[in-house]
């Protein structure tokens, strides 16, 4: 569609691990919500994080209660992919901020 001059929007909201960053090297216009987060990665990259190489139960628990205490800015933040990356090219309070873009575009 992008070579046929067809924008491709793409409207983000709440966490999109797993590739969700990879949207940001295409040529889609990304269009987030407040609060959303793209980034590269999910269990398979996540795991090699844990000193056994793999999560068992145990170890993915141990992880979810560390980031109970993460005080940093993710990654993958509005903060990150608007003001420093510029991957998103408008961010929205609401969806109805979104969709009232999409629609006049």
């Amino acid at each position: 569609m992008q070579k046929l001059g067809i924008p491709v929007l793409a409207g983000i909201y709440g966490t999109n691990p797993a590739g969700g960053g990879y949207q940001g090297i295409s040529p889609t216009i990304l269009l987030a919500h407040k609060d959303c987060n793209i980034a590269v990665g999910g269990g398979g990259i996540v795991s090699g994080m844990s000193p056994k190489g793999f999560f068992d139960e145990e170890g993915a628990e141990q992880l979810i209660e560390q980031t109970r205490f993460f005080k940093e800015e993710p990654p993958g933040s509005v903060k990150i992919h608007h003001d420093s990356t510029g991957f998103f090219k408008a961010v929205f309070e609401t969806e109805e901020g979104f969709l009232m873009l999409s629609r006049s575009t």
